[in-house]
């Protein structure tokens, strides 16, 4: 009831106050922390590897590799929940996925739902689920966009692109863009026959400088 700390309902389930004051029910998770602030902390000591740590481990021995292990972060406010750790459909791989519903959403945790997935032989893959290499980024259109930022350097000219373009006539673009992102200068193009454009988005040949670029 109302200011209650603990309540244990018969199935075993728990839910804990915290700093705050219990008023609702007790949920189908086999512990609920409520509170205002921080609901948790963990403080370790001694000489381990790791201090105040959390271990998660599968007890599903038979089918391992269809459990997942991690943690969900919903926001009721934006109707979305975020999640970290491993992937329902593969046990052996790491994920921050993200959905939406009115209540927390496990379907965050599968490999559709992913935005960056780390595999067990250690490739890296954003916007897929399945890298090839050492890093793979996905862009969710014709092209992926790889920004770099001086954060010290001139106004309006420390920002470049490295763009890829899956079109034809088109290929990996390297431009500087303003301050404002509303402005872009192209500096040079490999297009997809392998020609090289220097002050030219559209060379003839293998190696093509011009002095005028837009």
């Amino acid at each position: 009831g109302v200011g209650d700390r603990l309540v244990i309902n018969s199935a075993g389930n728990a839910t804990f106050a915290g700093n705050g004051i219990f008023t609702g029910s007790v949920t189908s998770s086999y512990l609920a922390v409520n509170g205002s602030a921080i609901v948790a902390e963990f403080n370790g000591a001694g000489s381990s590897y790791v201090q105040g740590a959390i271990a998660l481990r599968s007890s599903n021995a038979d089918t391992p590799e269809a459990r997942g292990q991690g943690v969900f972060m919903y926001n009721q406010g934006t109707d979305t929940t975020w999640y970290t750790g491993t992937t329902y459909s593969n046990a052996d791989r790491f994920i921050i996925g993200r959905a939406t519903d009115a209540s927390l959403n496990s379907e965050s945790a599968r490999s559709q739902n992913a935005f960056l997935t780390v595999l067990n032989d250690g490739k890296v893959g954003i916007g897929t689920a399945s890298p090839y290499t050492n890093l793979e980024i996905k862009g969710s259109g014709l092209d992926s966009i790889i920004r770099l930022y001086a954060a010290s350097g001139a106004a309006n000219i420390r920002t470049w692109e490295i763009r890829a373009v899956g079109v034809a006539g088109e290929g990996l673009l390297f431009r500087q863009v303003n301050d404002a992102n509303n402005s872009y200068t192209n500096r040079m193009i490999i297009d997809t026959d392998g020609n090289v454009g220097i002050g030219d988005t559209s060379p003839q040949g293998k190696l093509e400088v011009s002095q005028n670029m837009s």
